[in-house]
């Protein structure tokens, strides 16, 4: 029942036009009238029926577009819904398919969120490097490793506003970044996102 108000009642709504938070809670209440003062009527239910009943919400459900849009589709994307399709269909059971789905899709947002873009351009003797995505554990060693300690450029600009330091890891990254700047003659200046995060 649990699962069925998860996935399927959710799924009903919104095709149905209920996108507003009463059709939730109209169906979550009716869910718990009908488990907790109606439970032995629907013990009584073949099992069944309630097999056929919700197979039919699955064909209703199921966007039967995506089967056939998967080679469009990224291929991050592709393998979650097999992988959690597959969890479902060897353990029998929706709540491990749908934390296999959940913990794929967070690595993926990991390794995405892992990768930082740095560009950097001359004006003069003075060189500017624009940081773009996050910078946290995962991503601080890049920050190092792209930055130039020993270029020709006589002042260094840092440009962090297109990113968002997250943990003291990427913050310790930043600040070994400008002292190894600092320690070959550079001029360095730190550009931050905002002022929670104040400047090396």
């Amino acid at each position: 029942m649990a699962g069925c108000a998860l996935v399927a009642e959710s799924v009903l709504n919104v095709k149905m036009g209920g996108k507003r938070r009463l059709s939730t809670l109209v169906a979550a209440l009716f869910l718990l009238l009908l488990t907790v003062l109606l439970g032995d009527v629907l013990a009584m239910i073949p099992m069944a029926a309630l097999v056929g009943i919700m197979l039919m919400v699955c064909v209703s459900i199921f966007d039967w577009s995506s089967v056939f849009k998967m080679k469009k589709l990224p291929a991050g994307e592709t393998f979650i819904m097999l992988s959690t399709v597959a969890a479902v269909l060897l353990t029998h059971d929706l709540a491990i398919g749908v934390g296999v789905g959940v913990l794929f899709s967070f690595i993926g947002f990991a390794i995405k969120a892992s990768r930082v873009q740095i560009d950097s351009e001359w004006n003069g003797t003075r060189r500017t490097y624009r940081v773009q995505g996050q910078l946290f554990f995962a991503s601080a060693s890049e920050l190092e490793e792209q930055i130039e300690t020993q270029c020709e450029a006589e002042e260094i600009h840092l440009d962090l506003t297109g990113t968002k330091v997250w943990d003291h890891t990427a913050n310790l990254a930043v600040k070994r970044t400008v002292e190894r700047l600092r320690d070959n003659g550079k001029q360095v200046t730190v550009l931050r996102a905002s002022a929670d995060q104040a400047a090396v």
